[in-house]
């Protein structure tokens, strides 16, 4: 190999290691990292509104007080973040909703905390829907409605082991309605039912105009 040669091959070297480098460097830069700690922290001109990672929440279970860690989760399908005990529960996704469920199966129960968002839509057409779907399952519906939110219960008798559902429509201030359903046996609605209504008072989601995190259900 001839001098000309040597000196192409090692300029040609040098470039390459300057080239790796500065991915390296790139890939590591602290502007382009996306920090996933910092995903819940919105920056309101020079300040930040937040929401922190973890809180403590006060559960009131048959007159007693119980103190839970809440961890904070945000949906990866609908626009919204929420507190949920995940000691208890666990949050996932299917059939395009969000479901928390416990982690402690109960063997022939089906108890869940289902949550899902349509844009745009009629808050007494959603409510139609579900009174079609529960009016062809369940003896007794009860309705109570609010200015922003409408709450839904059917069962069939207060028998400890039948089912009962729950629905809570809230409209958003974009003009969506998310729609909250509670899958529970009468037995459960002292337990996994108090727990997830309270875990729904910490469903927040980023109003643009107010430039803050929002609580949805504790708007009435």
């Amino acid at each position: 190999m001839g001098r000309l040669e040597i000196c192409i091959f090692i300029f040609i070297f040098i470039l390459s290691i300057s080239g790796c480098a500065e991915i390296l460097e790139r890939n590591n830069s602290p502007e382009e990292h996306v920090d996933t700690d910092r995903w819940h922290i919105k920056k309101v001109d020079n300040e930040e509104a937040r929401l922190e990672k973890e809180k403590q929440g006060i559960f009131l279970l048959e007159g007693m007080e119980e103190e839970v860690t809440l961890m904070l989760q945000e949906s990866l399908l609908y626009p919204y973040f929420i507190y949920i005990d995940m000691n208890r529960y666990q949050m996932e996704q299917k059939e395009g909703k969000d479901y928390i469920v416990p982690v402690m199966k109960i063997n022939g129960k089906e108890v869940f905390l289902a949550i899902w968002y349509e844009e745009d839509s009629c808050m007494d057409k959603i409510e139609a829907e579900v009174m079609t779907g529960l009016g062809g399952k369940y003896k007794e519906i009860f309705q109570h409605e609010g200015e922003y939110k409408k709450e839904i219960m059917a069962f069939n008798s207060q028998n400890w082991a039948d089912p009962v559902e729950r629905y809570y429509l809230i409209r958003d201030y974009k003009g969506g309605v998310f729609i909250i359903q509670q899958k529970l046996f009468f037995e459960a609605l002292e337990g996994h039912g108090v727990r997830f209504d309270r875990m729904l008072e910490e469903i927040f989601i980023w109003a643009e105009e107010e430039k803050s995190f929002l609580s949805l259900v504790g708007k009435e």
